[in-house]
């Protein structure tokens, strides 16, 4: 029998508040009036009164004893009456009488025959997308109450629902076992069986859920998804079947183990392993699906972390490049210095340009040799070039190579980076090849 405080039937509760005392109970002067004049006895006006009320609510009449004293007392002080006076029927005809009454001024019919067939009727056509019998009994109680009919016993709807859910459910478990084949069924049955030394079954395999999300376990996940479908089409099988029923058979395969379910009978036996099959086959697609978008989100996350730690460390390398360059251009601009200045600013430009895309190890030293450069004395600004041409330490000194290296540490770029120092090597080469005419014969002539 389905719990009653699980339905919509209407029932006193064990605490009734005061503003639901109020709202339900209270009777109306109109009320009263009418009441006193079909009555004899203060007992007999508050067993009116009190049943008017209970039943302008509940819909139906409660017995006696399932009123609570809360609300008598409560009626009782709203009519003014004394404490002593009890609600009271001289007969059951009186009581009879009071009823007919009651319904009539309420509008309400009283026909049990016809109150049972409009449930009947919700409850078949409700059962067939449902399987709650909760569910079943509250529909039938809205399609009584809006044929104005007075409500049947919770009992008589509760048996109705059991009795037409059992019905239709045994259609719906006829109809989904003829749709399988004998390899199919024998397949399903199979599964129940123990395998290997563990005494594990392949319908255990069927309630398997997801773990995190890793590759390895899509990878398994994708196995186990081919391991499901291998049993059969299940679409086909529960074609027309509401989706509702097909969960509630499944979770009721789900709460059980091999051995629970080798006591149901054979057919709805299959059938519910079916429902679960089905379901795992879902499950499989949505975790795969799940588990996919989170690795994506994860490799997507690092691909952006990345991206900003290249364009950070590039931003430094760029400023880098262009306080050189500003240190560069203090020296004479007619200098071979400040031509090899512009040539390795433009070499480390394009260098920077091809590597923005590799992540390079923080820290690391890039080192830039200039050949026939001195910045400072000896070198080729305003101090150098006061000296004789002849000096060993100026410009036109025969076959000198003043190479200076400038370090600092720059961060992304790698240690041992060959190719961009040889270049700029070959720069300062080329500047001190490109030296002015004068240098040279003011060599000669010394």
């Amino acid at each position: 029998m389905t719990s009653i405080e699980r339905t919509a039937y209407p029932r006193f509760k064990r605490l009734i508040s005061a503003g639901e005392l109020h709202g339900h109970f209270k009777p109306t002067r109109e009320e009263v009036s009418w009441a006193s004049q079909r009555t004899d006895s203060d007992g007999h006006l508050l067993a009116l009164v009190l049943a008017l009320r209970c039943f302008q609510w509940m819909g139906r009449f409660p017995r006696q004893d399932e009123v609570p004293g809360q609300v008598v007392d409560y009626v009782r002080r709203a009519l003014k009456l004394p404490g002593a006076v009890v609600p009271v029927v001289a007969s059951d005809r009186s009581a009879e009488r009071h009823r007919g009454l009651i319904r009539t001024r309420c509008g309400v019919s009283y026909n049990p025959a016809e109150a049972r067939r409009i449930a009947a009727e919700a409850i078949r056509a409700e059962a067939e997308v449902k399987n709650n019998p909760a569910d079943l009994i509250n529909v039938a109680l809205e399609k009584v109450l809006q044929a104005t009919l007075e409500l049947p016993a919770y009992r008589t709807l509760d048996e109705l629902a059991s009795q037409i859910r059992r019905e239709v459910n045994r259609e719906i478990i006829t109809r989904v076992h003829d749709r399988m084949n004998l390899y199919e069924r024998g397949r399903l049955e199979a599964s129940l069986s123990t395998i290997g030394l563990d005494g594990k079954t392949l319908f255990n395999a069927f309630k398997q859920a997801a773990r995190r999300p890793s590759w390895s376990h899509f990878r398994q996940l994708a196995r186990h998804l081919v391991f499901v479908d291998g049993y059969g089409d299940t679409e086909t099988w529960l074609d027309g079947v509401a989706p509702a029923k097909i969960a509630s058979f499944a979770g009721e395969a789900d709460a059980a183990d091999a051995a629970v379910m080798g006591d149901y009978e054979r057919t709805k036996r299959i059938v519910l392993i079916a429902c679960l099959l089905h379901k795992a086959r879902m499950r499989a697609r949505d975790d795969m699906a799940a588990m996919f978008c989170k690795r994506v989100a994860t490799h997507t996350r690092k691909a952006r972390d990345e991206l900003e730690d290249i364009r950070r460390q590039q931003s430094i390398t760029e400023r880098l490049v262009l306080a050189l360059k500003a240190v560069l251009g203090q020296v004479d601009p007619d200098s071979p210095a400040a031509a090899m200045g512009t040539t390795a600013s433009a070499l480390a430009a394009s260098t920077m340009k091809s590597l923005g895309a590799r992540k390079t190890k923080p820290g690391a030293e890039v080192t830039f040799t200039f050949s026939s450069l001195s910045i400072g004395a000896g070198g080729s600004g305003a101090a150098g070039r006061d000296r004789p041409a002849g000096h060993r330490n100026g410009p036109g000194a025969p076959g000198r190579r003043e190479a200076r290296r400038v370090r600092g540490p720059v961060r992304g770029h790698r240690t041992g980076g060959r190719p961009p120092r040889r270049q700029l090597r070959d720069a300062g080469r080329q500047a001190h090849e490109d030296r002015p005419l004068h240098y040279v014969r003011a060599h000669r002539t010394a």
